[in-house]
């Protein structure tokens, strides 16, 4: 096998593995690790676990996966244990590739970390040369990709002696290199003052050896044209089939290498200037003058110096104490998560039986009368509070959002109802809804967005009040407006306005309120990922949001969302079309009033029905007499022996026998494979009949039919 050159070697093994602390982490779309690895635990993240949601493991990753460009850099994140990381998540096909960087050797280590990556990612074990050394054998499609992704513009020496471009042209190469991107370059530098030009004398000089191996550039400024400065650094290569010239561009702060860049330009310049010099005189003179102003130079830089490690210093506490500030408000949300999830487990139970002796009554009850028009407002309301429980499973990330046909008045006169009762009274809310049309969304979410504009817009507002406005109407958009409104198709939309008359946002604050984690707020009043998750949401119902606002005359958002067709809601249960049946059931739940009730509507269709309260008895039931039953329905969450443990024990004496599961609890917290080795089917409660009859009929008749 080929041997890669010692200077390889060693920039990999000691530069890149001792001296520079990576991890990486690879995630589907909704975030679950595909993948990990690298030195994680010295980062202070323990071993993640495969399938797993990455915000279930690192809490600090909540809501950074909803970023829409290519790729997210988050500078300085301080984990719990008080390291100082550098987050690089990008996005491709299959999700996210995040990569975790110790910030503290970061600055330091970075040049000779990219180097060694990059000829790292050249040097492949190939066949030999007669001199030993290993010949370049990586495809140059993955080559231009790895140079790409690096952000680095990477040229190759043709026959000619002219420096051609491999692969997609980075954004900056255009407007700092135009002639690079051109294709124009050859080695023939004229300016003398030009950092690359006299890079690439001394490339060729490098090459015309033939020597397999590297040489690297000083960093350098360039200025664009909009008087930005930038910092360089170049590397020449020769793997020994080819020649290559890398260009890499590193953004952020220029800090202390801005010092270091310009100092040695000022000695560059210095150079040049007495190279050029007829007179030696002058060049004592000279010498004896720049010797002096280097001395000058580097006793105020010492002084700058101290004065920016000071300012850093700040700055870094300040960014720690925010970011304890924003851990602390995710626990403290996940804390109200769980309390939401309980209470909404216990009151499912309650509502279940609400909602089935509401419809049993209903059975006996003469349709027209005025018995059962106050009980078709008891089940009404009873469905309504089913929804609310669903919202509450959502909001505590113990359902998955359900996106269906919501009509937006809805959503708006249950919104401004909690509202009206939290704002001040001096805020006058004005309603103008002026559209009945539905759209496919969530409803927690939309209610969500609707929630989070208006308090936005009640806090810009001054202790003297003002007029918030929420509106609603129905737009179309066509083909003409399609510069307006360049990312969605032309067709039917409603449109949702906030509208209010406070403080207004600067240019500068509008450009940036969808950024995670922004905020003008006062430490501990707000996290600043409001707004970002409102666009994230608006983008997933395929939407687009707009803003303007003026500093002391207000902010205007419109959300525009695409119309769908609206859905008629069910008509009620007519007993006589219900399937039937003559099976033998086992129903197990730890609530009597559940029990009872499915005795109730099961034996009028036929069936033969044993309720029980007690796992422990039922079990125990059935192992005495495992023929006496032809389906069993269990509750998941019970005393003694859970749904869980109670089907794996009746499956172990009649693992033909159908099991249906049945839930105040989201079945998202079951793991799919687990429902589909143990149940044939499974219902949420609150129990609704037909739900009930129509599962019951389908999992016997498919294992009747087996």
């Amino acid at each position: 096998m080929s041997r890669l050159p010692k200077c390889i070697i060693d920039y990999w093994h000691d530069r890149l593995t001792q001296q520079s602390t990576y991890g990486y982490a690879l995630t589907d779309h909704d975030g679950h690790i595909q993948s990990w690895g690298g030195d994680l635990q010295q980062l202070g993240i323990g071993p993640l676990a495969t399938g797993q949601k990455i915000t279930d493991q690192l809490p600090f990753m909540e809501g950074l996966l909803t970023f829409t460009e290519p790729s997210l850099y988050l500078p300085m994140v301080t984990t719990d244990n008080h390291l100082t990381l550098d987050i690089h998540i990008l996005r491709h096909e299959g999700g996210h590739a995040l990569l975790f960087v110790d910030a503290c050797y970061k600055e330091r280590r970075w040049v000779e970390t990219q180097q060694a990556a990059n000829e790292a990612a050249l040097y492949r074990p190939g066949e030999d040369q007669a001199d030993g050394n290993p010949t370049l054998s990586v495809p140059g499609e993955t080559l231009e990709n790895f140079f790409h992704a690096c952000n680095i513009a990477a040229l190759q020496l043709d026959a000619s002696g002219r420096l051609r471009l491999m692969g997609q042209a980075p954004d900056w190469l255009h407007t700092i290199y135009p002639e690079i991107a051109s294709g124009r370059t050859e080695l023939n530098p004229e300016n003398h003052f030009s950092f690359l030009g006299n890079f690439v004398f001394d490339a060729k000089t490098f090459w015309e050896r033939n020597q397999v191996g590297s040489i690297r550039s000083g960093i350098w400024i360039e200025t664009d044209s909009k008087q930005q400065e930038h910092l360089f650094e170049a590397m020449a290569i020769n793997t020994g089939v080819s020649k290559m010239l890398l260009i890499s561009n590193e953004k952020g702060a220029i800090g202390e290498k801005q010092a270091l860049i310009q100092k040695g330009r000022d000695k560059a310049l210095g150079h040049n200037h007495l190279k050029r010099s007829e007179s030696r005189l002058k060049k004592v003179h000279d010498e004896l003058e720049l010797r002096i102003k280097d001395r000058t130079y580097e006793i105020e830089r010492a002084r700058q110096q101290l004065e920016e490690e000071l300012v850093q210093r700040r700055q870094l506490e300040r960014e720690r104490t925010q970011m304890l500030l924003q851990l602390q408000q995710a626990q403290k949300m996940e804390a109200i998560g769980t309390l939401a999830g309980g209470i909404a487990h216990d009151f499912n139970n309650i509502l279940s039986a609400v909602v089935g002796f509401t419809e049993l009554s209903l059975f006996e009850t003469e349709k027209g009368s005025k018995m059962a028009a106050n009980l078709n407002q008891v089940l009404s309301a009873a469905l309504r509070a089913k929804e609310l429980i669903h919202q509450i499973l959502t909001f505590s990330r113990q359902s998955r959002p359900e996106t269906r046909p919501v009509q937006i008045k809805e959503i708006i006169n249950e919104a401004l109802k909690l509202l009206r009762a939290t704002l001040p009274a001096s805020i006058e809310m004005v309603k103008e809804i002026q559209s009945d049309g539905h759209v496919m969304a969530d409803p927690t979410q939309l209610h969500q967005v609707v929630m989070n504009l208006c308090t936005n817009a009640s806090q810009s507002m001054p202790n003297e009040g003002g007029i918030l406005k929420i509106g609603v109407r129905n737009r179309k958009i066509d083909h003409a407006m399609a510069d307006e409104y360049p990312d969605i198709a032309a067709g039917s939309y409603v449109e949702l306005s906030v509208i209010d008359n406070g403080s207004g946002m600067s240019e500068v604050t509008l450009g940036r309120i969808f950024d995670p984690f922004f905020t003008t707020k006062e430490k501990g009043q707000g996290t600043g990922m409001g707004l970002a998750v409102v666009h994230g949401i608006v983008k997933s119902c395929k939407g687009t949001i707009s803003v303007t606002s003026q500093m002391g005359k207000g902010t205007d958002f419109r959300i525009l969302l695409p119309t769908v067709s609206r859905i008629d809601a069910p008509q009620m249960v007519d007993p006589t079309s219900l399937p039937k049946g003559t099976e033998r059931i086992l129903f197990v739940d730890d609530e009597p009033m559940q029990a009872e009730l499915a005795r109730k509507i099961l034996t009028p269709l036929g069936y033969r029905v044993t309720a029980m309260t007690d796992s422990s008895e039922a079990l125990k039931r059935f192992t005495d007499t495992p023929d006496d039953f032809d389906l069993v329905i269990t509750d998941m969450y019970m005393p003694k022996i859970t749904g869980k443990s109670l089907a794996m024990e009746i499956l172990r004496l009649r693992p033909e026998l159908p099991i249906i599961l049945c839930s105040g609890y989201s079945v998202d917290l079951v793991h799919p494979e687990f429902l589909d080795q143990y149940f044939k089917g499974h219902l949420m409660k609150p129990l609704l009949i037909r739900e009930l009859a129509e599962i019951i009929r389908k999992v016997m008749d498919r294992h009747n039919a087996t």
